[in-house]
C-alpha cells in the first residue's frame, strides 16, 4: 500500500503547487495528448461498465486486464484517506483541495500492479507546456517527495511509448522501496480546462507495455 500512497502523495503535492498560480481557460484541445472534440464538463467523471472504464471528457477507455479488478468506493476512500494522513498539521491538504484534484479511477491486481487516473484543472503555469516540458519541470520536486518518504528514485527518464496504439510522451521512473523496486509509467491526457494524469505502477521486471495496451484513446 505504501507504494501506491507515496506515488499519489508525490503527484498530489507536485500538481497542487503547480496549480497555485492564477488559472486561465486554455483553448480546447491544447497539449500534445489532447482530444480535439468540444469538451463537455458534465462528463468529466468517468464510468465503469463491466470490465471497461470510460471517460468521455478525456476521450479514453481502460479495458480491465485479466486478473485485475477496479477499486470500489470504499477502497478508493481508504487510499485517499491514507494519502490525506500525510498532510496532518500542515496546509498541504488545503492546497490540494483548492487545486480541484480528484482521483477518478483505480485498478490493480494481486501482484502489486496498479493503474490510476488523477484529474486536475489546467493552469497558467502548465497549459502552454508540452508533456515533455511538464515532466522536466516537476522532476526535482517529484524526486524530493519520494526521498522525503524514504524512497530512492533510481531513474527518471522521459521516453516515447505506445499508449492506445499511438506514440506518446511517457515519464518512466524507477523507485527503490528497499524490499521492492517499482517502475512507474506516467502519461498526460488533456482537453479543455482539465488534464488527466494516468499512472501505471508495476514491480520492476514486469513488462509495462502489456498494461499500457489496455488504455484506449478515442
Amino acid at each position: 500500500m505504501k507504494r501506491i500512497i507515496v506515488l499519489i502523495l508525490a503527484l498530489c503535492m507536485v500538481l497542487s503547487f503547480a496549480s497555485c498560480g492564477s488559472k486561465t481557460e486554455p483553448a480546447p484541445g491544447g497539449g500534445s495528448g489532447s482530444n480535439s472534440s468540444a469538451p463537455d464538463e458534465s462528463k468529466l467523471h468517468g464510468e465503469v461498465d463491466g470490465d471497461i472504464y470510460t471517460n468521455e471528457y478525456l476521450g479514453l477507455r481502460i479495458v480491465l486486464p485479466a486478473g485485475w479488478a477496479f477499486y470500489d468506493e470504499d477502497q478508493m476512500a481508504m487510499v485517499t484517506g491514507l494519502t490525506a494522513d500525510f498532510f496532518a498539521n500542515s496546509n498541504l491538504a488545503e492546497k490540494i483541495d483548492e487545486s480541484g484534484q480528484l482521483m477518478d479511477i483505480m485498478l490493480g491486481n494481486s501482484t502489486g500492479c496498479t493503474i490510476n487516473l488523477i484529474i486536475q484543472p489546467q493552469n497558467v503555469l502548465l497549459k502552454s507546456l508540452s508533456d515533455e516540458s511538464i515532466f522536466q519541470s516537476i522532476e526535482s520536486e517529484m524526486k524530493k517527495q519520494f526521498e522525503d518518504a524514504g524512497v530512492s528514485v533510481k531513474s527518471y527518464d522521459i521516453v516515447t511509448k505506445q499508449v492506445g496504439g499511438k506514440d506518446r510522451t511517457v515519464l518512466n521512473m524507477k523507485a527503490d522501496f528497499g524490499v521492492v523496486m517499482d517502475e512507474y509509467q506516467i502519461w498526460c491526457r488533456t482537453n479543455g480546462k482539465y488534464y488527466g494524469i494516468v499512472t501505471l505502477a508495476v514491480p520492476d521486471g514486469t513488462d509495462p507495455q502489456t498494461f499500457l495496451d489496455c488504455i484506449k484513446l478515442d
